[in-house]
């Protein structure tokens, strides 16, 4: 099957109508996401993918296949698109301005992601400090 996603920005109205209706159409055949863009606020995302095709599945994939079953699997995230992964791992990093669900699930959460605090997070980590 082939993998495929789909992404439309738009305003918040049209993007939930659109939402809505492909909920109704697909239901759970697909991953769908609505987020406003932490980065252009007032513009909106709609993510379209098969369930498939998550950083969960890619994770596990890794997981299961590239011998790292036994590795401590920290992950970082901002929106909804990244819980199913939360709740996979070991540790569970969201940055600052993630949306607050995803920070309720958080192990922890650092700086915002606007400020290099991913970066700044693996790189503590590989010099040990």
């Amino acid at each position: 099957e082939t993998v495929t996603c789909v992404s439309v920005m738009g305003g918040y109205e049209a993007l939930a109508a659109l939402e809505s209706e492909l909920n109704q159409i697909v239901g759970t055949k697909v991953q769908i996401h609505l987020f406003e863009n932490l980065y252009d606020r007032g513009a909106y995302w709609l993510t379209i993918h098969p369930r498939q095709a998550t950083k969960a599945q890619g994770l596990q994939f890794m997981l299961d296949h590239v011998g790292l079953a036994k590795a401590h699997l920290v992950v970082f995230g901002d929106h909804m698109n990244d819980l199913e992964m939360f709740h996979m791992a070991d540790e569970a990093l969201a940055v600052q301005n993630a949306e607050t669900e995803l920070k309720d699930a958080a192990s922890r959460v650092i700086g915002a992601n606007h400020e290099n605090s991913v970066a700044e997070e693996i790189y503590r980590r590989v010099k040990g400090r």
